[in-house]
């Protein structure tokens, strides 16, 4: 009896310890895990990136996607759904900043990868006037292709991007 009730409490103890481990894991997480979100800018008329996380967004590269003539914007749902195209490589945001996305001139969707500062992977999805955020990659991984946001500086939108077009 007295060793069923040594074993019981040792369980019960090494349960609570894992799951209150498991959520210090996710607590801090959240402290230190950036959002970013696309905003339509009225004013300057063009789409804005802004940090509205806890932490700083690293290596973030935004790209547009094609949703196909049967939606009117892309899935914001988890995977890679539609093409993807101009993948464009940002500098780091810091929380509360934000960044114009002045060359981006059409489109029927929006994303962006992104890491905080211990190397997890974040995507943003905007389509259709809702965003959405996911754990891990779910735009394609850009291997070539992808430009500076400086590089882009003094081209007129219709030139950046004719030629790039799915």
């Amino acid at each position: 009896m007295t060793a069923a009730l040594s074993i019981t409490a040792l369980t019960i103890s090494i349960l609570t310890f894992a799951l209150n481990f498991r959520a210090a894991r996710l607590a801090e997480r959240r402290g230190r895990m950036p959002v970013l979100v696309f905003e339509w800018d009225p004013q300057a008329n063009q789409w804005v990136l802004r940090n509205v996380g806890s932490g700083p967004a690293l290596n973030i590269i935004v790209a547009q996607g094609k949703a196909p003539p049967s939606r009117s914007g892309i899935l914001l749902q988890r995977g890679v759904h539609e093409p993807w195209f101009n993948p464009v490589q940002l500098p780091p945001l810091a929380k509360d900043a934000h960044f114009p996305l002045q060359w981006i001139v059409e489109e029927s969707g929006l994303g962006a990868t992104y890491a905080d500062a211990m190397g997890a992977i974040y995507t943003a999805k905007c389509g259709a006037d809702r965003s959405v955020t996911f754990d891990g990659l779910h735009i394609p991984a850009w291997e070539h292709g992808v430009r500076a946001h400086w590089a882009l500086a003094d081209q007129q939108p219709t030139q950046r991007w004719a030629e790039r077009r799915p």
